[in-house]
């Protein structure tokens, strides 16, 4: 009696498992989010050095603060 409710629910375990491994019902194509399309036309090399002279440039905000006191 124990072999043949072990293997019930050795099977019912299975057939959960494979319920839930299918793949999602909704497909990518209907999914409400908005499409991205790469429309920038300055390079990498341009952002990185940008950024990099942001960097050097840059005031932590007590140093702005008191330079907005003196004037």
């Amino acid at each position: 009696m124990n072999a043949q409710k072990f293997l019930a629910a050795a099977a019912m375990i299975a057939a959960a498992g494979s319920v839930f491994a299918g793949e999602p019902p909704v497909s990518e194509s209907k999914l409400n989010v908005p499409v991205l399309a790469k429309t920038s036309a300055r390079s990498r090399d341009d952002v990185r050095a940008e950024a990099i002279e942001a960097a050097k440039n840059a005031k932590t905000t007590l140093a702005a603060q008191l330079e907005q006191y003196k004037n």
